[in-house]
């Protein structure tokens, strides 16, 4: 617990020997968990250090027969700079041990100490060490292995290698070997890598899985989708990868990016926080900018949208661009990366109706191990000891050692997820349809958020004049709603057992601590939530349309547009507390309000054609991305005569907190690309982007971004294409210059 004027609230054997006591390990124990600041640290998986840290010390020479585990531990504590802690009852103390070693490590005389004992040592601060025994992990289950090129027997680096089902994955590193913690003893683990077949082998209980993945010829001839158009995957000379709907689907997510966890090497996936429907980011190759580490979304062609306005089951394939050679066609949008998402459309014939669907219940099994009321009081009697302070009356009264309230019952509970989505699709062989609606919810296992989101995407293709002219309309919206506060986890945690959950005498009916008398900054995380109303909503669309005009052979024209608008609310009503820390006299209320909207218009004229052993494509057009127009407004009341209506004009005191009107940046671009491929071997691509943006000053408002790229395919040369143990083999070089417009408004110069 966090007691005030306390700096370190917990001791080790090294600042006092009686520590070993049973009672003071195990207090001792509890407190370091209570301190730290997730739950994964707290959950025992305390701290990522490898046990080769230990072996960077000192050597020590330690000859003790027939003396305890304590005495040994102490001993080792003497010679160096290190302290111990640990569970008397998962760890006995007293067991009679002989060790002789000399000139060794810490760790090497911790596994002569616990012999086939299986004891994980947790460093902390480079000085503090935590012994637990391996079987503290519960269920979760480590797997490892190598992974290797079937026809070759070469090690892979850079699998994708990820539980199905959840958001667990790894990658191998320079060596193909990969490792993971999986929760459970039984599952189905998939490894995936670019131009191999995926691979799926269940495991019950083993914990080396070592795995050979056959190449996988067809994706060399695989149609991508790159910046304004397709390309093969053989003429592609610069990093690219890309999923399909099957590697997507099957992970219930309330953020599109999340499924893509764990199953691109060079992709992370960042959850900005863990309630339900917070969302997520992804970073491709690193962080690439100070002001936004985002990446460029361009859906079914157009730049700009929201991902989460599509369900994953709708989506066909994505694609990520990763380096400057192959993102240079978007110039400044595009220093992070680019991730392109193309939606599915019908397909003529009979109407095909599909339905994809589940329910699931997440369950927090592995709770804290934390003190109870008379354990916390005699740890507050030795913290106030041991700094010369005296107890507070209350803290003296038989009443503190009766255990009230369980906090982590109260905080924790089962959050039950909802997912559906049903699709209908058909169409003749010049105009198809593809209709799809979505329906999510999740709860938050630590109490109480709620979240919702329905989906609604349609899209629309119609050939026209013998197939001279293709029109897409596309449409997408999505529609969020997030009920409740979520309970603060640390708060919980570091309450005393015996305050009870609810005290009717206090203002706001819940029971509470302080520092004056308890000692204990916490607050009542019940209070915080069932005390505070909240909502926040949000309505978003798109509206896509494309007209693809055929002009000669091999020669189109393409006009394309995007408009999209949204709207939010958000809510919060306090309802008066004394929650002892922290006091609300009266009622008061915030309200904002947001609407925006924005317009986006590209055309541009493409050709492919060939010319004997060469291979031609070309691109070149603009694009006119308008500034749009963005408008908030945000309310305050407070001093509420009643609580039962929660409109902000009934209070005493109001105001209007902030006000926004705001047309946003504009941008004007041309680019053009040129690939080229000559007799299936030599490939060339080149790209060019000129970019105009408002953020800029008139000065600097131009910049110039390009893109080169070389490929040999090596493997198609007369003197490799009788070794059979090579399937393909191909060297590319690139080089690009990007540039970077994610700056605030009006700050260039």
């Amino acid at each position: 617990m966090k007691l005030s004027n306390i700096k370190n609230p917990y001791k080790t054997m090294k600042k006092n020997q009686d520590a070993d006591h049973p009672l003071h390990q195990f207090k001792l124990l509890k407190l370091l968990l209570i301190m730290k600041m997730t739950i994964f640290l707290l959950a025992i998986n305390l701290l990522a250090v490898s046990a080769a840290t230990f072996g960077q010390g000192s050597k020590l020479t330690i000859d003790m027969k027939d003396a305890t585990v304590k005495e040994v531990l102490n001993e080792i504590e003497r010679q160096t700079e290190l302290s111990f802690i640990y569970k008397s009852d998962l760890i006995n103390p007293n067991k009679k041990v002989s060790v002789s070693a000399t000139d060794a490590t810490v760790m090497e005389i911790l596994a002569a100490l616990f012999p086939g004992e299986n004891i994980t040592p947790e460093i902390i601060d480079n000085s503090l060490i935590v012994l637990f025994p391996e079987r503290q992990f519960g269920l979760q289950q480590r797997i490892g292995g190598t992974i290797t090129d079937a026809s070759t027997g070469e090690t892979l680096p850079g699998v994708n290698v990820h539980l199905e089902g959840t958001t667990i994955g790894a990658i191998s590193d320079t060596d193909g070997k990969y490792v993971l913690q999986a929760p459970d003893q039984r599952g189905v683990l998939v490894f995936s890598f670019v131009g191999y077949l995926s691979q799926s082998i269940s495991y019950s209980g083993q914990e080396v899985i070592n795995v050979s993945l056959q190449p996988d010829q067809q994706t060399l001839d695989e149609i991508v989708v790159i910046g304004y158009g397709t390309a093969s995957r053989r003429t592609t000379t610069s990093a690219t990868t890309a999923l399909k709907t099957e590697e997507i689907t099957g992970v219930s997510t309330t953020d599109t990016r999340q499924a893509l966890q764990g199953k691109i090497s060079g992709v992370k996936v960042v959850n900005n926080g863990g309630d339900p429907g917070s969302g997520a980011k992804i970073i491709i190759r690193g962080i690439g900018s100070f002001s936004n580490s985002e990446p460029l979304y361009v859906i079914d062609g157009i730049q700009g949208g929201d991902i989460n306005a599509i369900p994953p089951q709708n989506i066909e394939s994505v694609t990520i661009l990763k380096d400057a050679s192959t993102t240079a066609i978007y110039g400044s949008a595009a220093a992070n990366g680019v991730v392109i998402v193309t939606t599915k459309g019908g397909k003529s014939g009979k109407v095909k109706v599909n339905y994809d669907g589940g329910v699931g219940v997440d369950v927090v099994t592995q709770r804290l191990d934390l003190l109870n009321a008379s354990e916390y009081v005699d740890l507050v009697i030795d913290i106030q000891e041991t700094n010369g302070q005296a107890l507070t009356a209350k803290l003296q009264t038989p009443d503190v050692r009766i255990d009230q309230t369980d906090w982590q019952e109260v905080m924790f509970r089962p959050g039950i997820s909802t997912e559906h989505t049903l699709s209908l699709s058909g169409g003749s062989e010049t105009a198809t349809y593809s209709i799809t609606g979505g329906y999510l919810s999740k709860e938050s296992t630590v109490i109480a958020r709620d979240f919702q989101r329905a989906t609604l995407n349609a899209k629309f293709t119609q050939d026209l004049f013998n197939r001279k002219i293709k029109l897409i309309q596309n449409i997408r919206m999505k529609n969020d709603n997030a009920v409740g506060n979520t309970a603060g986890f640390n708060n919980g945690v570091r309450m005393p057992p015996y305050v009870p959950l609810y005290d009717e005498t206090v203002l706001g009916g819940f029971g509470r601590a302080d520092k004056v008398t308890d000692l204990n900054d916490a607050n009542n995380p019940a209070a915080e939530v069932y005390l505070t109303d909240y909502y926040q909503k949000l309505f978003y669309t798109d509206m896509d349309f494309s007209a693809e005009v055929s002009l000669l052979k091999g020669l189109k024209f393409k006009t394309q547009g995007r408009y999209s608008f949204w709207n939010s609310n958000d809510h919060t009503f306090n309802f008066p507390l004394n929650g002892g820390n922290f006091a609300r006299t009266d009622a008061d209320m915030a309200e904002n309000f947001l609407m925006g909207n924005d317009f986006i218009i590209e055309n541009y004229f493409s050709y492919s054609g060939s010319f004997g052993d060469h291979d031609v494509s070309a691109t070149v057009g603009n694009t006119w991305d308008p500034s749009g127009h963005l408008r908030t407004l945000g309310a305050t009341g407070s001093a509420f005569t009643r609580t039962r209506v929660q409109n902000i004009s009934l209070a005493n005191s109001k105001s209007v907190g902030s006000s926004l009107v705001n047309s946003q940046s504009a941008r004007l671009s041309y680019y053009g690309r040129l690939s080229s491929t000559y007799a299936g071997k030599y490939v060339f691509n080149g790209s060019l982007r000129r970019d105009a943006s408002s953020k800029f000053g008139a000065n600097n408002r131009w910049g110039t971004f390009y893109g080169v790229g070389l490929a040999w395919s090596i493997s198609e040369e007369d003197f490799l294409s009788s070794v059979s143990a090579i399937s393909d083999l191909t060297l590319s070089v690139s080089y690009g210059k990007l540039g970077n417009d994610n700056i605030p408004l009006f700050q260039g110069v």
